[in-house]
């Protein structure tokens, strides 16, 4: 009974295992899928699982412009499961889709898909890198806010420091004055203090021991020197005498230094952070502008508490004597809040309005106007002072205009501080050119699809997964399914491997969010595309979302702004101090011209520093190629490296010599002497610059490498030289 119910059963089973061995699934191609080959092929081969009929088969080879290639017709091969395709034609190089639609010889199964192929120029399918998640944090605004606080406190308390310690002291040298006007700078440091408070607790709200946050937060050891000077400084500030001596003494010179130098930590941190090129220039381009916005934020309030407590009517000469030097000091302040605004604009914004368009820019630009309107009611405020001076009584409407100026400062900073936790605009636009992301909003899951370069031909495809509730587990598995509605409607199934989230020098960060990632031809003609993702998780169960995408065969470059101005080294640094010297002692002298006619020496000091500015950012300053913002598609692993290091062998080392300090055998040789590829130099150049005089050299002793070295190999090479100075484990360039 036992061998006759096993017979029944298997006889059950003989129908359904035939027609499962009859579902069709290509097995192999050749060429095969994403396969790059150096000539044309004369034939397109596909194989089988099982016996397609040929008469009923059909095919469809397209170009990246979706062009049809010319094609035999199709016939068997070497049995009935291998049909080969005729090319017609030679291929030019270039990215080749197949499409293909079979019908099985039973003539009960069939089945359609696609795959892309390679003809020469290997360069072309290089992966991009991957781009950043895009998930919102929830504790954003919390991290905005307390970076607004310490913006804001920390300028309040410096500029109240400042301006009384060389403004009001030496004028006006009363505790009465001096209690109000501490207590407003302490406030300020409490402000700042709560900032960092804030910064903390927004951070530990996502988890981790509060000393790693604390070393960690507010850009890393920033946030400990900022704490530090603001420490330091409410220690001057509760210090009695600095506020009852009238000469300005050691204690007072060490009080506006701090307060100067409690600026450094805000400045380095923000937009500019990650300014990789001509950074000290940027870092004392953002310091002078926020000691210029400290200085009117701070000075109106001096103001406006002196003119409450009446000095104005007590004593007219030493309040007309302050006017003075306050207005004197706004000339000089907005001069310098215009020059090195619109400096660091042209840096993260640019100079075009795709940059404004960006909500880094609009951010920026809202914070500007907001500035602009405050120092406008400054000036205002100013001359409104001057008259309640003259008239003995305070003008109508004045306590408002110093009331109002610090508010709309205090906005200002806000939208400012607004964008500290996104890119800047540069960059934004940059990875717009270089990635498509399309969103996934499910009940469970969040999911952002990057697409890199999102044009026709071979892509990086990245995911980043992340539960609404509940984290990815390690078993996630995520799949992409791409078709192209209106062909042959064959579809391909992509499945994404897993991949670390890292930090921009490969440092893997514990997050919440899964990473994964593929590189495959998947877009290989222009056109709509549909992609499936597909999404299975043993705890948060499986999703499927669909969503369209429209592939150009080209780039839209037209939008990208073209490369900011930049200064390199200490000296472009040291020169735009000096620049801002210059201003100062120009607006001064023109401002006391009638007082005092003896002025050589100070001219004499006015036209050397202006001398010494020029020639400081003029050797500072940075040159560039077309390619200047072009990125390096080749990430800087070991691999890379070291094939980079192979091309330097073959095709460098005669002139630049084995170590790449420029003393090869032919550098005596030659008229000029080669680069020290070992310094400093280096840093100044971006990677596109590099690859640039590679290909088209440096005249007069460098040829070009263009008809030598394939775009692959001189990334690869540009990689290697910048490991001479930066081993991979360092931060990756551009």
């Amino acid at each position: 009974m036992l061998t006759l119910l096993v017979l029944y059963l298997a006889l059950l089973m003989v129908p359904s295992t035939a027609h499962a061995a009859e579902s069709i699934r290509l097995d192999v191609s050749q060429p095969g899928h994403d396969e790059i080959i150096e000539e044309s092929p004369e034939t397109v081969r596909l194989r089988f699982n099982t016996d397609v009929a040929v008469d009923t088969s059909e095919f469809l080879v397209l170009n990246e412009a979706a062009e049809p290639i010319v094609t035999g017709q199709p016939r068997s091969g070497s049995n009935d499961r291998e049909l080969v395709l005729p090319i017609g034609t030679r291929l030019p190089d270039g990215l080749y889709t197949v499409q293909w639609r079979v019908q099985s010889d039973s003539g009960d199964q069939r089945a359609a898909s696609f795959f892309t192929f390679q003809v020469g120029n290997a360069a072309a399918a290089l992966a991009a890198m991957p781009p950043e998640a895009v998930f919102e944090d929830e504790s954003a605004w919390v991290t905005v806010t307390g970076t607004w606080l310490q913006l804001l406190g920390t300028s309040l308390s410096a500029g109240i420091v400042i301006v009384w310690l060389l403004l009001v002291r030496p004028l006006v040298a009363d505790l009465r004055y001096g209690r109000w006007l501490r207590r407003l700078a302490l406030l300020g440091i409490g402000i700042a203090l709560t900032g960092i408070g804030v910064h903390t607790v927004a951070g530990m709200s996502s988890g981790g021991a509060p000393l790693e946050l604390a070393m960690t937060n507010g850009d890393g050891p920033g946030w400990i020197l900022l704490l530090g000077h603001l420490m330091l400084l409410g220690a001057l500030i509760l210090t009695p005498a600095l506020w009852r001596k009238k000469r300005l003494s050691r204690l007072g010179m060490l009080g506006v230094f701090v307060a100067a130098a409690t600026l450094v930590p805000l400045a380095m941190s923000g937009s500019l952070s990650g300014e990789q090129f001509g950074y000290a220039a940027a870092l004392a381009s953002q310091w002078l502008r926020l000691l210029a916005i400290s200085l009117w934020l701070g000075g109106i309030l001096v103001l406006g508490v002196l003119m409450y407590l009446q000095i104005h009517r007590e004593r007219q000469d030493a309040f007309l004597q302050l006017v003075s030097r306050a207005t004197t000091g706004a000339i000089v302040s907005t001069i310098i809040l215009l020059l090195t605004s619109l400096y660091l604009a042209d840096l993260t914004i640019g100079r075009s309005l795709s940059g404004i368009e960006t909500d880094f820019g609009q951010r920026m630009v809202t914070a500007g106007i907001i500035g602009a309107i405050a120092v406008g009611f400054g000036g205002v405020a100013l001359v409104r002072v001057h008259r309640s001076r003259d008239q003995g009584k305070t003008e109508p409407g004045l306590r408002v205009i110093l009331f109002l100026v610090p508010v709309l400062m205090a906005a200002a900073l806000f939208a400012e501080a607004s964008v500290s936790s996104i890119p800047n605009a540069r960059e934004q636009i940059l990875a717009s050119q270089e990635r498509v992301t399309l969103n996934v909003d499910a009940d469970t899951y969040q999911a952002a699809i990057h697409i890199a370069p999102g044009i026709t031909g071979t892509n990086r495809i990245t995911a980043d997964i992340a539960g609404r509730d509940t984290p990815v587990s390690d078993s996630t598995q995520a799949l992409i399914r791409v078709s192209q509605p209106g062909t042959l409607e064959g579809q391909r199934d992509i499945l994404l491997s897993p991949l670390a989230v890292c930090t921009a020098d490969g440092e893997v960060i514990d997050t919440d969010v899964a990473r994964f990632d593929s590189t495959a031809a998947l877009l290989g003609v222009p056109g709509n595309w549909r992609f499936d993702l597909v999404i299975h998780d043993l705890e948060l169960g499986a999703i499927e979302e669909s969503f369209e995408l429209s592939v150009s065969d080209q780039r839209q470059a037209g939008s990208i702004p073209p490369p900011p101005l930049r200064f390199s080294g200490l000296q472009s640094a040291i020169g735009i101090f000096t620049g801002a010297l210059v201003i100062a002692l120009g607006v001064g002298l023109y401002r006391i011209r009638q007082i005092d006619q003896e002025q050589g020496p100070q001219k004499l000091a006015l036209l050397a520093l202006t001398v010494f500015t020029v020639l400081a950012l003029w050797q500072g300053r940075i040159s560039h190629t077309p390619e200047a913002q072009a990125w390096n598609p080749i990430p800087r692993t070991v691999e890379s490296v070291e094939i980079g290091q192979a091309v330097f062998r073959e095709h460098c080392i005669a002139c630049h010599g084995e170590d790449g300090s420029g003393a090869g055998d032919l550098a005596s040789s030659l008229d000029r002497r080669p680069s020290d590829l070992t310094d400093s130099h280096m840093d100044t150049h971006p990677a596109g610059d590099i690859a640039w005089w590679i290909r088209e050299g440096i005249d007069p002793a460098m040829p070009g490498f263009a008809n030598s070295l394939d775009e692959e190999e001189v990334w690869h090479l540009v990689n290697y030289l910048r490991s001479l100075r930066h081993p991979v484990d360092d931060e990756p360039d551009r």
